[in-house]
């Protein structure tokens, strides 16, 4: 049978038709936002997050039998060109992907985070309890700026305060405050690089206030995790940098969470002129943030490590053989000024 490609209103149909859908999403705060309100609009029977950036291959409970057949998601989120040709189903995403001709598969794509993307699609349909859920994904992806002007007119609780009060190193009394809104993301992060983006979605998807997520204690509980096993990469004297040349460096972390991410940012916030790539071996996963993040990401791919994202934010995942010497040496070679 030839295959079609559908335009938006086709895909919505495909959608409604096949519901309950089997669904898949990026282990971030905008795969899970963008997620939870698909998954109030529409019926959603499974749920995935895969480790691997780009795969949409779901597997029944009984993935452990030779035999029995691969099973392709009908819609992915916020997770990329599909690594396999057989995928013909649906994506809503904001990464690249081929041009329109060499699509073979259903794509609705913008600019904004996927979350943004899945409010403009379906903000008719999706339950007035459910709306203010968009600016968690838009925050999680840097855009909050863009979050609807009636989000905030309709959801006053999203600017609300939230005050901190403790004792500082010498008793004095302090306090930090941020409005609600700009919480919405950690919480949720800090449970998918825990490896429990299903969880963080079934939570997200269940709050009927922004306090039902900060207040998990759940995800508080990741929270600290996270905080403790960023403090140990920091307190183990230190972390030590391979600089390419004056723009692009590597760092290599072990940890068993994905921290490739949280300490790229953190590395970015201190010196903003220089590309830096976290590679985790131990979760084989790699952060690459800055300026020429998408020209390291190419090159990467190009040769051999699967790679993707977005100008400023990308990621790689290493197969088998893959490791921080390789990306060094494929950065040497290809990297020439």
């Amino acid at each position: 049978m030839k295959y079609k490609k559908l335009d938006i209103k086709g895909i919505l149909d495909y959608l409604s038709e096949n519901q309950p859908i089997t669904l898949a999403f990026h282990w971030d705060a905008d795969g899970v936002y963008s997620a939870a309100l698909l998954s109030s609009v529409f019926k959603v029977s499974d749920v995935v997050s895969p480790d691997e950036f780009g795969d949409y291959v779901y597997y029944t409970p009984e993935e452990e039998d030779e035999n029995q057949d691969i099973i392709y998601v009908n819609l992915g989120l916020d997770l990329g060109t599909p690594l396999d040709k057989n995928f013909h189903n649906v994506l809503i995403d904001h990464h690249p992907h081929p041009t329109e001709n060499e699509l073979w598969y259903n794509l609705i794509w913008d600019r904004k985070p996927t979350t943004g993307i899945v409010y403009d699609l379906l903000k008719d349909k999706i339950p007035e309890e459910s709306k203010w859920k968009v600016v968690g994904g838009l925050l999680g992806d840097g855009q909050v700026a863009s979050t609807p002007d009636e989000v905030w007119d309709n959801y006053h609780f999203l600017v609300e305060r939230r005050t901190s009060i403790y004792k500082s190193r010498y008793n004095k009394m302090s306090e930090y405050n941020y409005p609600v809104f700009k919480l919405l993301s950690s919480p949720v992060n800090a449970m998918c690089r825990m490896g429990s983006a299903v969880e963080a979605y079934e939570i997200v998807l269940r709050a009927k206030t922004p306090y039902d997520i900060l207040e998990n204690k759940a995800m508080k509980s990741d929270q600290d995790l996270m905080n403790s096993d960023e403090n140990e990469i920091w307190s183990n004297k230190g972390l030590r940098a391979m600089q390419i040349n004056r723009d692009i460096a590597i760092v290599e972390i072990e940890s068993k969470y994905k921290q490739a991410g949280r300490i790229a940012a953190k590395l970015r916030s201190m010196n903003s002129n220089i590309t830096w790539i976290i590679v985790n071996p131990i979760t084989k996963h790699v952060s690459i943030r800055g300026e020429l993040a998408k020209y390291v990401s190419n090159k990467l791919s190009d040769n051999g490590i699967v790679s993707g994202g977005h100008p400023g934010y990308c990621a790689a995942t290493l197969s088998e053989g893959d490791n921080t010497k390789k990306i060094l040496e494929i950065l040497r070679k290809n990297v020439t000024w």
